[in-house]
């Protein structure tokens, strides 16, 4: 099994509406808040970079409004865009290289689909 922050399981991570952003390891009953520089709590999307699993992408809404980035797993998120417009509905991190360094994130919104290159 994987492991992530010497913990073992699969790891799976859950964007709430409310309550931020939650990492969940299979096979233990357990969640802890990882929202650790997240100005607002209403998480949109979230996603898991498929080279780096410890690269997440958080999509947050209201207060605090923009796309968060960690790398570390959930420890410690910095805010590196405005995001998508429109409401999110899902995000997802594409392998297929932008060029610049970085891969791309796409937002299924309610304005419809966006790109965006993971390269901040």
């Amino acid at each position: 099994m994987p492991t992530f922050h010497g913990m073992v399981g699969l790891l799976v991570a859950v964007a709430l509406l409310t309550g931020g952003a939650r990492p969940a390891v299979a096979a233990q009953d357990h969640a802890q808040a990882v929202n650790a520089g997240l100005d607002g709590l209403d998480v949109h999307g979230l996603a898991i970079d498929p080279t780096t699993p410890e690269k997440l992408h958080a999509a947050v809404r209201d207060t605090g409004e923009g796309l968060y980035r960690t790398t570390d797993g959930g420890g410690k998120w910095t805010r590196v865009d405005d995001g998508p417009g429109g409401e999110v509905k899902v995000l997802a991190s594409v392998n297929i290289s932008t060029g610049m360094g970085g891969i791309w994130l796409y937002a299924g919104t309610g304005a419809g689909l966006q790109r965006d290159p993971d390269c901040f």
